[in-house]
């Protein structure tokens, strides 16, 4: 994670500079993660880090913790093991609730990763500050935006627990 975080900020940003048509100033992913340790020093390449390992605390543990409890109760009677297509489904409602469960974790992660390389910060502060943010500007719904998306990706999460079961 110590790794990748600075090219995941990169690939963000770009990425939203050429979403939005803004002036191109950025010209790619590594130009990106430049002019950011320029604006913000080694520090905001880093910036979002503890709430991404928040994230993936909770997705993790809903993930597992909520699969190995359903799958016992799909065991059967004399320890048959049960049907795939109840594993599943059992599979996919666990991955698709991990991934609502942690979602409001990943939209602070991105909106605290967006504010950097920038002059002026929509979410300055520490993660309370920009869920606070969050909530008074677009309420609730501010931190499920995108949710139908992350849902269609938890299908190859649960297929990769079928596999492995």
């Amino acid at each position: 994670m110590m790794f990748f975080m600075p090219f995941s900020i990169g690939t963000l940003r770009y990425g939203a500079e050429v979403r939005t048509g803004a002036s191109q100033e950025i010209t790619g992913v590594r130009d990106a993660m430049r002019k950011i340790r320029a604006q913000d020093g080694v520090r905001g390449l880093y910036r979002g880090m503890a709430v991404s390992l928040y994230g993936n605390i909770v997705y993790r543990g809903l993930y597992f913790g909520l699969f190995d409890s359903g799958k016992q109760a799909l065991v059967k009677p004399g320890g048959e093991k049960p049907n795939v297509l109840a594993v599943w489904a059992m599979a996919h409602m666990t991955t698709l609730t991990a991934a609502v469960g942690s979602y409001p974790l990943n939209i602070i992660r991105i909106r605290m990763q967006m504010d950097c390389g920038r002059k002026e910060k929509l979410h300055v502060g520490n993660i309370n500050d920009c869920a606070r943010k969050i909530y008074a500007t677009e309420g609730v719904r501010g931190f499920y935006r995108g949710v139908t998306f992350s849902s269609v990706q938890a299908i190859g999460g649960a297929l990769l627990l079928v596999a492995f079961e």
